[in-house]
Formats: C-alpha cells, structure tokens, sequence
C-alpha cells in the first residue's frame, strides 16, 4: 500500500523491480532540464510500470501513487543471476510486449481533441482491464491532465464544461461519465 502523494521511487533510484497497479492509480513524472515536472504518463490497475528497468539500471522517472493504492512489486533479478535466468527475462519481456499498448498520441492536435482522445483512451485502458470505462473516476487532477495534455488547467476544465453542456460526457466532481462517445469523437480531429 502507497499512501497517496508518496513516491513509488524516484528518477536515479536504482531499478531493481517493475511494478504493477493492483488498486488505485499512479502518474509517471520526468523532472525537464529547466527543472519543471511533466507528467508523462499514468497507470491504472493492470497496468506494469517501471519498464525501463529492463533497459538501464536506473529509473528515469518519478512514480506518485495519485489516491491510496496498492502496488505489486516485481523484484528483477541482480545482473549476475540474470544470466541464469535469462530465458525468464525473455519469456516476461515477450510477455510485456503484449501486455503494453502504446499509449495514444494524445498531446497532438485542438485542445478539445486532445482532451477527447484523454478520456477515450483513458476509458479504453480501464475496460480492457475489466474495469468500469464508461463511468469513470479521475483520480489526477485537471492540473496533472493540463500538464500531460500540454496546455493549462483553465483549458482542460472549460473543455470539459463544453463536452459536459453538448451531452457528450457528464461531469460531477472528479467523475466523468462518457454518454455519448460520437460526440466525443466529433470533438477529435
């Protein structure tokens, strides 16, 4: 259990696990050189993060639990045993290839279409897990999706008011419900 706001590990930590999302939600962070947060990504349950330990032995990035979850932690093997196991890390890697979709060009694009695609995509990830996707509960703030989305806070939430008054989605607090996904699609380039 991650309490929420706490850090899973941070950018330099040393990679010794991957992590999977059992409950709750997690934002992956890049520090730019200019020194701002951006936010690069998140992962709901069924989700594996922390790949780059397959790559290097360092994380890359920040992992900030966004609610109370609870994470299941992969240990890797060290590098000398990982000789000995290789033929596991090739099975797990063949594994994750089919595991991990890439993630939908969402920073492209109107403003209003990026915040569409967010919500599709973000609705998509939670159904194939078996999770609710039409009504869903976003536990990132509007500030978080600005700063994935790259553009502000004040255009998210009034986008989000437009697609709420057009009948495409409906807004309470930090529920959305998709109604109408031909809307929301209207609304992507």
């Amino acid at each position: 259990m991650i309490d929420c706001g706490k850090s899973l590990f941070r950018c330099g930590d040393p990679a010794t696990s991957l992590f999977a999302v059992r409950q709750g939600s997690i934002k992956i962070v890049h520090l730019t050189e200019d020194g701002h947060e951006r936010v690069v990504g998140f992962h709901v349950p069924g989700e594996v993060f922390g790949l780059e330990a397959f790559s290097t032995d360092r994380y890359r990035c920040d992992a900030i639990a966004l609610e109370h979850s609870v994470i299941c932690e992969l240990p890797l093997p060290q590098r000398a045993e990982s000789l000995r196991v290789q033929g596991l890390l090739s099975a797990m890697v063949d594994l994750l290839g089919i595991a991990v979709v890439p993630p939908v060009p969402v920073a492209r694009g109107s403003a209003r279409g990026r915040v569409a695609r967010f919500l599709q995509d973000h609705s998509e990830r939670l159904r194939r897990r078996g999770l609710n996707g039409q009504r869903m509960r976003l536990s990132m703030s509007r500030s978080d999706i600005a700063n994935y989305l790259d553009t502000r806070v004040e255009t998210v939430s009034r986008i989000l008011q437009q697609l709420h008054r057009e009948k495409a989605i409906r807004v309470q607090g930090s529920t959305v419900e998709l109604i109408d996904l031909s809307l929301a699609q209207s609304a992507a380039p």
